[in-house]
């Protein structure tokens, strides 16, 4: 089987876990993990899957899931780092803006590729299937999908759920919040309407697929100083946080709503 196979049978199983992620949603058995967030049944299961596919087609690559410490090597060749549910929260409420995500890490540990379904988030359809195989397109939905760029400005954007600590009261706009970093980072590349996103610190894996397909459509992910956000040995075989904020939008305004959160910092 060529590798761009083995990528294609990754991909339809992050579909179809995601899908069983949804008929699972209404009884799925939530308990609190030692950092206080939620798991559930359901991400141990899809998180076991991935790691044994992963393991089956691709051997020798490392595998960083949010919910199984595995051995990891600086000097493999790919690293594909899983959330089994990513808005595990929102999930459990029976909300709809939760998704399974696989980003993929070239040898550099860039983000080169990424399979993200959201079974109950679609964009005018019934859910939303993003497959961005290394060295391809990114589709949406089984469509080449084109990226049209936005008009200027900060008219809407999203940020992370425990942002409230900022006032935001002098942005005049709208800011939203759907209990998922992958999607909203997501959405500034998908949606016309939605201009940027303010991610609070976080791991790896709530980042790396939506960088992946964000950046390869021409948006920015960067830290307050500027700096692009980049996946190191730290938060990889560590497991820990991002060092900071992460800003997503068009180039040249992210430093708008860099600006933005520092006002709002200042005041609050």
């Amino acid at each position: 089987m060529s590798e761009k196979d083995r990528f294609k049978v990754l991909s339809e199983e992050v579909r179809d876990l995601s899908r069983y992620a949804r008929k699972c949603q209404k009884d799925a058995r939530k308990t609190m993990k030692d950092d206080g967030t939620p798991v559930t049944n359901v991400d141990m299961e899809i998180s076991s899957s991935l790691i044994r596919t992963i393991g089956n087609l691709f051997p020798d690559a490392n595998v960083v899931s949010e919910e199984h410490v595995t051995e990891y090597s600086s000097s493999r060749c790919w690293t594909f780092v899983i959330d089994p549910i990513d808005g595990t929260g929102v999930y459990t409420l029976g909300l709809p803006s939760y998704c399974t995500s696989v980003g993929i890490l070239d040898s550099n540990k860039k983000a080169v590729g990424a399979f993200i379904a959201a079974p109950r988030f679609g964009l005018g359809e019934e859910e939303l299937f993003v497959s961005y195989i290394p060295g391809g397109d990114v589709f949406v939905n089984g469509e080449k999908f084109v990226r049209e760029r936005k008009e200027e400005g900060l008219d809407e954007i999203m940020l992370s759920s425990r942002l409230g600590c900022y006032d935001l009261s002098s942005f005049d706009k709208k800011a939203r919040v759907i209990g998922s970093s992958i999607l909203q980072i997501l959405l500034v590349s998908l949606s016309s309407g939605i201009k940027g996103s303010v991610t609070l610190p976080c791991y790896a894996w709530d980042l790396a697929s939506a960088v992946a397909v964000s950046e390869k459509l021409g948006i920015e992910n960067v830290y307050e100083d500027g700096t692009p956000l980049s996946f190191t040995e730290e938060m990889l075989e560590e497991r820990k946080k991002s060092k900071g904020l992460v800003y997503t939008a068009e180039k040249g305004e992210c430093k708008n709503l860099i600006a933005l959160v520092r006002k709002a910092n200042s005041s609050s």
